[in-house]
């Protein structure tokens, strides 16, 4: 296939268009998201710049722009354990002028505590390569570089930990770095510095051809006298590797430099984890130093070839205590570079590393050949090699990164809708559990009905219609009556006197306040019920007060909109059975006095929300129940032996059911259903059963924070697939460009 551009790549992962947009947003809205902007969506506020992943993306990006920019500039990374000598090895590199500015020691205040920068004077005079490193270094590190300086006690206590703005790298503006220096605070001013590398040039290097960075100790640091809290334990180890992780993307190979004794210590193989993890396929050097005599090349080369084995260590080099004056046979020649020193009378006392894993050496008295020193490292690797292995690797954790945030997407989506289904499955229990008919079990059996105005009002008109003969008379009388929530009241005062209307709206609202009949739904008691089951999900930062305002919302908008209706055939059907069964006592007092006297009690139902101040509330009740209460002579006697109401009337109540969900769904700012598979199952007389949907128009709430609902796009899963040898074809193309 085609060769990929960085820049291409860098479009295809940040456009929202047709072809290249990763994810389809189905709720609340429908658009089309990005696969940078996706991920940021979804990182965490918690996320630091070292674990962003849209960072690590972004960041790796504008490193393989930048080393396709740099050339043959390669850096060597230079870590190891505390007094391992990393600071000594350092300074051996350099020109005697600058040895002075390295602060050796083995003291906490003689220790490494920034990221040191050595870099060929040379390439601070090519300008373009010289400003893409700053930017480099601004980018790993998150704050720009600072001039290590050339007075020894400022150079010493800037590696030891300390700041000063005036040496700051910003070109023009020396401001920000003092606001950023301002901003490091007394108690954590020495790990904030971390962040703040420090940066010079040594003529030496240019000879070397490569830059180097000293990384500080990741086991230790100043905590503090007041501090408690021991190293292991505390969170500055991990703060540390992850500052290394971050600088290591800028190197081309690693030397660990540690001692005999501390080859297996758990520290020297965490960092060689976070080394190999960092920057995989790159070099790797370890360096044993400040080795006791009494061991010869041979054992250090078996105690390490674990270790190297384990960790794809590619070289060994160790360098021998050179204090005291038992067998300095050991001691190999020194080499041609510190020899003229001693000429010049300067200081020596640099660790002579050499090395032990290319060919034999012999064990009592190690002559390593020339080019087998470590001071020569730079003629012995090949640089075009290694700017290629560190493209290399950084294009091949661009890969990983790139289909972590795939999985991670994935698993969001995923997520997104488990959620989505549990919250929809809670709704849909919560709300059985107000309005179900339960058996002797405890198992929903029934759902009842939502006596409304307008189901009252079919029962009246109903009983109307199928009234006898006998009951004309009373139904002349009764003519007049309303059954609305607003007429009902006056409407039964004006055929029946003021005690009996309150004795049957008393006897009513009691009957529904008993213990197992629960029917009137509140506000207040659909709060408690919704809140407990979705807390986890939704509305976490919601008082009391919200939560019942949204649920008093919910109860109006059904209140409002729901029309559904009992079949007026079957209704029907069942008022003759009424009739029929009408004691003749009551029919003949039915037929002397108006029929609401005898059907008053229906209207109380009516009348409950004004106990409760005005309110919307819902009252459920089967038409069993409904009549029982009323106290509605023949009722029970039409329902024996005919399942004709009952069945119309579930059919009912279930579509109130499904409206009720529905209407709540809307409320919390939760999509419907949109296939079979999505609709909630109802567990009801000890079979499931699904979800009726609603014909109700969708009002979604946007102002209760409603959860976007993605699917990843079948186009972006065919981009990725271009991207299975991305190195490949990222290291190509650049390759093509230069051609």
């Amino acid at each position: 296939m085609a060769n990929l551009s960085l820049a291409e790549l860098r479009s295809i992962l940040s456009s929202r268009s047709e072809a290249n947009a990763a994810i389809e947003q189905l709720f609340p809205n429908t658009e089309l998201i990005d696969f940078l902007g996706a991920l940021q969506k979804t990182t965490s506020d918690r996320a630091t710049v070292t674990s962003n992943p849209v960072h690590e993306i972004d960041s790796l990006l504008s490193q393989l722009e930048t080393v396709q920019q740099l050339g043959q500039s390669p850096l060597i990374a230079v870590s190891g354990l505390l007094n391992a000598g990393k600071s000594s090895l350092i300074a051996s590199f350099l020109s005697p002028e600058n040895r002075g500015r390295v602060l050796v020691g083995t003291g906490n205040q003689q220790g490494t505590h920034r990221f040191v920068i050595w870099l060929p004077s040379s390439w601070q005079q090519q300008t373009l390569i010289w400003q893409r490193w700053l930017d480099q270094l601004s980018l790993a590190f998150g704050k720009p570089a600072e001039w290590l300086s050339q007075d020894p006690a400022t150079a010493f206590a800037q590696y030891n930990g300390q700041s000063f703005s005036e040496y700051s790298t910003y070109p023009t503006n020396t401001g920000d770095a003092e606001s950023v220096n301002r901003d490091l605070g007394s108690s954590n001013e020495t790990l904030r510095t971390l962040e703040i590398p420090l940066l010079a040039t040594d003529a030496g290097l240019d000879q070397l051809g490569v830059g180097l960075i000293e990384c500080p100790d990741i086991q230790t640091g100043i905590l503090g006298s007041s501090s408690s809290t021991p190293w292991e334990d505390s969170d500055i180890p991990e703060y540390r590797r992850k500052l290394l992780s971050q600088a290591a993307k800028l190197c081309s190979a690693f030397i660990v430099v540690t001692k005999l004794r501390d080859l297996h210590d758990r520290q020297t193989e965490r960092l060689l984890s976070t080394l190999k993890d960092a920057m995989p396929g790159l070099p790797r050097i370890l360096a044993v130093n400040l080795v006791r005599r009494r061991y010869s090349p041979s054992e250090i080369l078996a105690e390490s070839h674990s270790l190297m084995s384990r960790y794809e260590i590619d070289r060994l080099y160790a360098a021998y205590d050179y204090r005291g004056d038992q067998l300095r046979e050991r001691l190999p020649p020194i080499p041609e570079e510190f020899a003229t020193q001693s000429i010049r009378g300067e200081s020596t006392h640099h660790p002579i590393f050499f090395r032990l894993d290319r060919a034999p050496l012999n064990d009592s008295a190690p002559r390593p050949a020339p080019e087998d020193y470590l001071i020569r490292l730079g003629r012995q690797l090949n640089q075009s090699e290694m700017v290629l292995a560190w493209r290399m690797s950084l294009a091949q954790q661009l890969q990983q990164q790139i289909l972590l945030g795939k999985e991670h997407l994935l698993q969001r989506i995923k997520m997104q809708h488990n959620v989505l289904s549990e919250v929809r499955q809670e709704i849909v229990a919560g709300l059985l559990t107000l309005i179900a008919i339960r058996d002797e079990q405890g198992e929903a059996n029934e759902i009842r009905l939502q006596t409304s105005k307008q189901i009252i009002g079919q029962i009246n008109a109903s009983l109307h219609r199928t009234a006898p003969w006998w009951a004309w008379p009373s139904l002349m009388v009764d003519r007049t009556v309303a059954w609305t929530k607003e007429s009902v009241s006056a409407a039964a005062k004006s055929l029946m006197p003021i005690s009996s209307v309150q004795q049957s709206l008393k006897g009513v609202k009691d009957w529904f306040r008993q213990s197992d009949r629960s029917q009137v739904l509140t506000a207040d008691r659909l709060r408690k019920e919704l809140r407990s089951r979705l807390s986890d999900h939704l509305g976490r930062e919601w008082n009391d007060e919200k939560w019942l305002q949204i649920c008093q919302e919910i109860l109006d908008r059904f209140q409002s909109e729901n029309q559904t209706l009992l079949p007026a055939t079957q209704l029907d059907h069942w008022a003759s059975n009424i009739w029929h069964n009408m004691p003749w006592s009551k029919r003949l007092t039915t037929g002397l006095v108006p029929v609401a006297s005898v059907f008053a009690p229906l209207a109380a139902v009516i009348l409950i929300p004004f106990d409760f101040g005005g309110s919307t509330v819902l009252v459920f009740a089967s038409l069993k129940e409904l009549v029982a209460a009323a106290g509605i002579a023949g009722a029970w006697a039409a329902f024996s032996g005919n399942p004709t109401p009952a069945v119309a009337e579930q059919e009912a109540a279930w579509q109130q059911y499904g409206d009720l969900v529905a209407i709540t769904l809307d409320a919390f700012g939760i999509p419907r259903p949109s296939t079979e598979s999505e609709t909630p199952r109802v567990r009801l007389a000890r079979s499931n059963r699904k979800l009726p949907s609603s014909t109700l128009k969708t009002r979604t709430k946007l102002e209760t924070h409603p959860q976007p609902i993605w699917q990843i796009r079948t186009a972006f899963l065919k981009q990725l697939e271009r991207f299975k040898d991305l190195p490949t074809l990222i290291i190509t193309s650049h390759s093509n460009i230069h051609r």
